[in-house]
Formats: C-alpha cells, structure tokens, sequence
C-alpha cells in the first residue's frame, strides 16, 4: 500500500516524505510514499491507482487545482482510504474542507497545520488508518436496485451493537442497536445502502419495529447475565406518534423479564414534533413508565431549543459534525463546550457521536460529555460479539494511561 503527498511547496514536501519514512511504516503495510508539487498530477495518478493507496496527504493552498477541488476530484474517483489536510490557513478554513471531504463520503482524520511537526503526523496517521479500516470493514454498495430488495425484507433485519463508554470511567455503560439486513448477495447492509429506495422508506416504521423487539430481548439476556448495561433504539417519529407504543413496550419487557429503565429510545432531531400532540403524548407516557428518551443528532435540525424544552427528552447525542475537527477548530470547540454545558443544566446525559480519533476522544472528555461512542472504541457488533469484546476492553487500563500521561 501506498502514502500520497501532495503538496506545491517542494521544501515540505521533501520533510513530510522524511518524517514518514521515519516512521517505520511497513509493519502498518505500507511500502511506498509518493510526492507531487502539483495536484492535478496526482490526481492523474491516483485514477490509476487509488485502490493501492492507504493515505492521502494534501494541502489546500494549491495553484491551478487548489485542495478544495482535489478532494472533490478523488472523491468522485471512488477513492476509499483516509485523507489528512495540512495547511497554513486559518483554522476555520481547514475545518470547513474537512467538513466538505466528509460530506463527500471520505474518511477524514485530523487536520494539520503547517509545520507539521513528526509526533503530530504519527497520531494522525495512525487515526486516519484506524478509521480507514473500520470504515473497509462495513463498506458495502452504495444502493441497490428496487428489484434486489426482495432479498433484504424486512424480517431479515437485526440489531447490531455499537458500544457506548462511560468517559469517567471508560467501562462499557450500554449499547446502541443499529439495523442491519443479510442479503446472500451483498453480505451486511446498513441504512445507507437502502436509503434512497421508496421501498425502504415504506417500511422504515417496520423495520424499527422489528430491530426495538429483538433488542429487548437481548436487553433482557443481558440483564439476566448480570450485565447492567442499556440498550438504545432509534425510533420513527411514525412510531413515536403510535398511541400504543407504550403499552406495547411494557407487554414486551414484561415477556422477556427486560429492565424498562435500561431502555432508552432515540428519536432524530429532524423528526421531532412532526405530530406533536400524539408524540408528546406517547413521550410523556414511556417517562412514566422510566424508558428514556434521547434527542440523536442533535444540533443537525433547525429547532434544537424548542425540541430540548418541548419534549422530555433526559439524554442528549452529540451530531458526529461538532465532534469531528473540535479538537483544532476553536469555534468547532466552543460550540460543543455550550452544547455539553446547556445539557448539563438542564440535566441531561450527554453521548458524544463519532468519536473516532485519539484527539477527539480526550477534547469531549475534557468538555465534560459524560458517554461517547464511535470507531475509536467500536463498531458495531453483532450480538454473539458483544459479550466477548466487552471482555477483551480495556478501558480501566487506557484511563490510567491517560492519568499518567496528564499527571493526574
């Protein structure tokens, strides 16, 4: 595998080459680092070459083609492994690009700002190629045919889990369940790949039936393993709007002997108040009854405020977009320091979305988020995983190299 750096000042470009081949990169896979001083030659290789490089190093401040149109250029090339940005701009510019390489599908890891100094340039590598391969790892067709669905119904769907850590403490608190199909054609499917179908979304209702039973009855194996952890399920505002949604819920703990506290139901910002008599009156209703109710996303729709008084929401996730880059964007930074500290008032607990670098993982820690999910910990997993990785986790250990490291 390969390393490209592009970058139109020869001088940084001959130190950043160096201070890779320093780094001792064949035990990662990687065997070769290529350089261009221009990015519209690079680019001519990559359409070549694309699927045998790992990691893309680019500047933005380029002549001719700048950084900008080089990230939409590789984007369209289907390229899939990771990106870095260095430059000498203003943070909020290097922030911006991430963003726009992130909305593009690219797996971005932390921006760098010029000079790049060694130690900052492993922790990123080592990021963006921990990102990289988690994202390989469940990366499937982007859509499918309306045709092809028949193999992906809706009975063919189940929860996967992606852990949730407690950042005080960093043992695992919970899970959220994530719908995955089986096709035999296309291996695990997530939303994504279905989301631009009609079909899909006819029975997205269903499909977050079918995913909230399953995870109760795992919640309640949990439980009867002694294993006190929560279990969060994404719901439709469809749903959320169903009168017998709370009845249901209790009749299914009730079978299953699952501890309705240990649930929490997730309902996007978007979708909030979209019937808001009969959604606030299911709400009201599941926090009677102690399920928790957490707004996802937050901070992504154009009511956050109205929705944070309105409904009875007791947790709050943090949309990936304010947690990615915070680290190096002081207004990114300060945004999410407000949003952590207004939910702390109002008391909520706060989840921090996405958390998939090093650096993030020790800013929303810092910032006060009480739980954090994301690539830097986990994946999601099926359910015959969970048990075993939540042995293999080390989180305790990595809390006290964090101490030691900080001399706490």
């Amino acid at each position: 595998m390969e390393i490209v750096v592009v970058d139109d000042d020869r001088i940084t470009l001959r130190v950043v080459e160096m201070q890779l081949r320093n780094l001792g990169l064949r035990a990662q896979g990687i065997d070769t680092i290529r350089v261009y001083d221009d990015a519209a030659s690079a680019l001519e290789s990559l359409a070549q070459t694309h699927d045998r490089v790992a990691v893309v190093v680019c500047d933005l401040q380029m002549p001719g083609m700048d950084g900008v149109e080089f990230i939409r250029n590789i984007a369209s090339l289907g390229y899939s492994g990771g990106l870095l940005l260095f430059s000498a701009e203003e943070t909020a510019i290097v922030g911006s690009a991430r963003e726009l390489a992130m909305a593009h599908g690219l797996c971005v890891g932390p921006a760098l700002h010029k000079p790049v100094y060694p130690n900052e340039l492993e922790l990123a590598l080592r990021d963006v190629l921990r990102m990289s391969a988690a994202s390989a790892s469940t990366r499937k067709p982007l859509e499918l045919y309306e045709s092809e669905l028949d193999q992906v119904a809706v009975e063919n769907v189940e929860p996967w889990y992606q852990p949730k850590i407690d950042l005080r403490t960093l043992e695992v608190v919970g899970f959220e369940a994530l719908a995955r199909w089986r096709s035999e054609t296309h291996g695990i499917l997530t939303p994504g790949n279905l989301a631009t179908t009609q079909r899909y979304a006819a029975h997205m209702k269903e499909v977050s039936s079918t995913v909230l039973i399953t995870a109760i009855s795992d919640l309640a194996e949990w439980a009867g393993r002694g294993h006190p952890w929560t279990v969060s399920v994404n719901v439709t505002a469809e749903l959320l709007a169903d009168i017998r949604l709370t009845e249901s819920i209790v009749a299914l703990a009730s079978r299953f002997q699952a501890p309705l506290e240990n649930l929490t139901l997730e309902i996007t910002e978007q979708e909030a108040f979209v019937q808001p008599s009969a959604q606030l009156d299911t709400a009201n209703r599941l926090r009677l009854r102690k399920i928790s109710l957490s707004i996802d996303d937050f901070g992504t729709g154009h009511s956050s405020l109205a929705n944070l008084r309105d409904l009875p929401f007791d947790e709050l996730k943090i949309d990936r977009s304010f947690v990615a880059g915070a680290a190096r964007n002081e207004r990114g930074r300060k945004i999410l320091q407000s949003t952590l500290a207004l939910a702390a008032d109002l008391g909520m607990t706060t989840v921090a979305e996405g958390v998939e670098t090093e650096e993030e993982f020790h800013l929303v820690r810092e910032l006060g988020a009480a739980q954090a999910q994301g690539y830097y910990f986990s994946p999601a997993l099926p359910i015959d995983e969970v048990i075993p990785w939540t042995r293999a986790w080390d989180g305790p250990s990595r809390l006290r190299g964090v101490g030691e490291a900080r001399g706490d």
